[in-house]
């Protein structure tokens, strides 16, 4: 912008405030106006305490205590002031609720968090959510490594298939001669129990 617009903008404004207060000033030579103070009969008849108690929202909820028929309880104004059914108190409410009995969370609508196996460790961590399991072993069932029908925590052979009459390991001459060498001292200890 060149130094002649500023300076004939600068001018411009001035001459426009000047001319509004000079029109402003002899718009006041008016007389004031005096209004006149209210009569009984424009006196309100309800007392400020009448009007504050229609107007009041005690629980806050935004419904005022006239209409609000829960006025102490926060509630919402599908239920007229009062708050919304939760039969389950699982803080999801009923009209939304898809197992309104069974207390559940929001992630699943209300209800349980789900166990398909039923073996009390929730699917989200349940390793093996379709085979009942234990909580050691993340929901899956006991281990069996060697597949010989007993399980890891009772296999005294882990890594060898045995019968379990013999702990989960396999029969061997040595184990063979010392299962006949217990059922004779059994069979001896018989008859001195008698004596």
């Amino acid at each position: 912008m060149s130094r002649k617009v500023k300076f004939l903008s600068i001018i411009l404004l001035v001459f426009i405030f000047a001319t509004q207060n000079i029109f402003a000033q002899a718009g006041n030579e008016k007389q004031p106006k005096i209004e006149k103070l209210p009569s009984k009969k424009d006196t309100p008849t309800t007392t400020p305490t009448d009007t504050l108690s229609k107007k009041t929202d005690r629980d806050g909820d935004g419904i005022l205590d006239a209409v609000d028929k829960c006025p102490d309880e926060k509630g919402v104004l599908q239920y007229d002031g009062c708050p919304m059914p939760d039969s389950d108190n699982d803080g999801v409410a009923d009209d939304i609720d898809e197992c309104p009995n069974d207390a559940g969370v929001i992630k699943y609508k209300g209800c349980p968090i789900p166990d398909r196996d039923s073996d009390k460790i929730n699917d989200e961590l349940d390793k093996c959510p379709d085979v009942p399991g234990y909580a050691r072993f993340d929901g899956c069932p006991t281990r069996d490594t060697d597949g010989d029908g007993v399980n890891d925590d009772d296999d005294k052979c882990i890594e060898i298939a045995g019968p379990a009459a013999n702990s989960g390991c396999p029969e061997t001459r040595a184990y063979r001669k010392l299962l006949k060498k217990e059922d004779g001292k059994k069979k001896s200890a018989t008859p001195a129990d008698k004596n």
